[in-house]
């Protein structure tokens, strides 16, 4: 157990610091939506669904909502992970969400897709995450945002309690925090 959460510890670490000691390094290494995608997949690992969300399927499944350059660069960060019980979809609907794990709300959706997206995943296990600036404000309950070039995501604290995630101390600490 000591071992695991040290490993975890390490590669949040790395992740975060990466970003932040060699911004220009790192922005000019790799497009933002793939920077974007390796947070995704790193969150996965900070974040613990209640029983009740797993339904019985052991598949982690990621709906994309909207059009957006993140979808294939998900898909190959996942691949990459060599993780079979990955399904990642893109959706269209709210009813689409359905046992799915996290839900990326890409900017292309109206304001409107955007809040009956919200509304249905309010109280639920779903983590919503985006990268559009103000989206945390809406609702969403991980927003990424670059900052000075540094990737930087922000944690709605009134969504995340309600959803029933439970979420590390080390993904927390290093959020910037909106509280609504």
């Amino acid at each position: 157990m000591l071992n695991n959460r040290c490993i975890k510890f390490v590669c949040l670490g790395i992740l975060l610091f990466s970003g932040t000691l060699f911004p220009s390094y790192t922005m000019g290494q790799a497009p933002e939506h793939l920077l974007k995608a390796g947070f995704i997949e790193k969150f996965t690992h900070f974040v613990e669904w209640p029983a009740s969300a797993q339904g019985g399927a052991e598949v982690m499944k990621i709906a994309v909502l909207g059009k957006s350059r993140i979808e294939p660069a998900i898909r190959e960060i996942f691949a990459k992970t060599k993780n079979p019980d990955v399904s990642i979809i893109n959706i269209t609907s709210v009813h689409e969400t359905e046992g799915c794990k996290i839900v990326f709300i890409s900017n292309s959706v109206s304001q409107e897709t955007l809040q009956e997206f919200l509304q249905y995943t309010k109280g639920k296990p779903v983590m919503t995450i985006s990268d559009t600036k103000g989206y945390c404000n809406k609702g969403v309950l991980l927003n990424m945002i670059v900052v000075d070039n540094y990737v930087r995501y922000e944690i709605n604290k009134g969504v995340l309690d309600a959803s029933g995630l439970k979420m590390s101390s080390l993904l927390l600490n290093s959020a910037i925090i909106i509280e609504k």
